[in-house]
């Protein structure tokens, strides 16, 4: 019984070593998940603040271009008033002096009636 008492023994110590070494393998594996976890919210972090500067300046050249249509709009659209203004003083002018001549019957002219 001796050897029976002896290999039991055995197996207890190895039971014991291979709860010693699962144990430390579990502690191994959560080390490794938490750090995997870490590094994984690191790079989404990083994604975001990259994606949110990204998006920051595709807002700003937005707005930019935005600015320089406006602006240009903004001239053409001065252009075309001064180009109108212009063109109604003449006729303006012109109807003044139309007006002129039907009321004193005289021709600007030559100075006849």
């Amino acid at each position: 019984m001796c050897a029976a008492h002896e290999q039991i023994g055995q197996i207890h110590e190895a039971e014991v070593s291979a709860k010693k070494e699962v144990g430390v393998a579990e502690k191994r594996a959560k080390e490794i998940r938490e750090k995997a976890d870490k590094d994984a919210k690191e790079i989404i972090t990083a994604a975001q603040k990259e994606a949110q500067m990204i998006l920051q300046r595709h807002s700003n050249g937005l707005q930019d271009r935005k600015r320089e249509i406006e602006q240009s709009t903004l001239n053409e659209s001065e252009k075309i008033t001064k180009q109108i203004e212009k063109s109604a003083r003449g006729r303006f002018d012109d109807a003044v002096k139309q007006a002129v001549r039907m009321i004193t019957g005289v021709d600007e002219q030559d100075g006849r009636r």
